[in-house]
């Protein structure tokens, strides 16, 4: 479960590396619901996420972003062009993409 300390070092980090996203942390509520949306991620998957945002992200992130990352992070990304009936006619692993 991800801790507290580590969603605000990174909330933290997005706030400085995007100067124009305005995510009001000082809010409970707003602080709620997006810790609530991450919560069940690790530290290490967490941290992991937002880096590879910052690395390949230009806009201000928004929940729907971050979660394109974080699954990546966690194997549950699968490629948009992944064929499932060509992988599975040719006898290939159908899980290749979460190695």
């Amino acid at each position: 479960m991800l801790s507290k300390e580590v969603f605000f070092e990174m909330m933290d980090k997005l706030l400085i590396l995007y100067p124009s996203w305005n995510v009001a942390l000082d809010d409970k509520g707003v602080v709620k619901t997006w810790y609530e949306q991450f919560q069940h991620m690790s530290d290490d998957d967490f941290r992991q996420m937002i880096d590879d945002y910052i690395e390949n992200e230009k806009f201000n992130p928004t929940v729907a972003g971050l979660k394109e990352y974080g699954d990546r992070v966690i194997g549950r990304y699968i490629p948009s062009d992944f064929d499932y009936e060509k992988a599975r006619t040719a006898g290939e692993d159908p899980n290749w993409w979460r190695q």
